[in-house]
């Protein structure tokens, strides 16, 4: 992010904590960045979803569950990360409604080298319904490399490779 809007969606944080009175615990929130500034769009006083505490993990090299315990228990938290040291991305497969008939791919995805893990949601006979809740989301893969380029391509990879195939649901 350039400096100001870093230094916007700071402020914003800091604003939203001050306004819900936290002084200890974890809190996420999820703002969108349109021409005029920050906004929020949720705000949870939880660990975040879709691998995110895996991403930051991948990403700064430290272990954000490790600190969850560490804040919990009342142990010091070690130095803030200095920066980044990988660039990381979650990649959600989602799939046709109907009957899953053959999962493809999922070992050579976890066997390349920029994903960390990787799995799916569902086994052949298992009904996919319509695409309207993440949790409809059919396979899943958390990557991490060195640069953005090798990022993109291992995404790519992972896109081509799982695949979840399905028939028509039954009449």
């Amino acid at each position: 992010l350039p400096a100001e809007t870093a230094g916007q969606v700071a402020a914003l944080g800091s604003a939203v904590l001050a306004a819900m009175r936290m002084r200890t615990g974890l809190v996420h929130m999820e703002f969108r960045i349109p021409a005029d500034g920050p906004v929020v769009i949720e705000i949870a006083v939880r660990t975040p979803g879709d691998y995110l505490m895996d991403l930051l993990g991948a990403t700064y090299d430290i272990d954000w569950y490790e600190m969850v315990v560490r804040m919990a228990v009342g142990l010091p938290l070690p130095e803030p990360p200095a920066g980044r040291v990988r660039h990381a991305a979650s990649l959600f497969i989602t799939s046709e409604p109907g009957v899953v008939r053959e999962i493809d791919g999922l070992e050579a995805v976890q066997g390349h080298p920029c994903v960390l893990r990787a799995g799916a949601n569902v086994r052949p006979g298992d009904t996919v319904p319509a695409l309207r809740a993440s949790g409809h989301r059919t396979g899943w893969a958390v990557l991490a490399a060195e640069t953005p380029g090798e990022l993109e391509e291992a995404l790519k990879f992972v896109q081509q490779t799982l695949v979840i195939r399905t028939d028509p649901p039954p009449p």
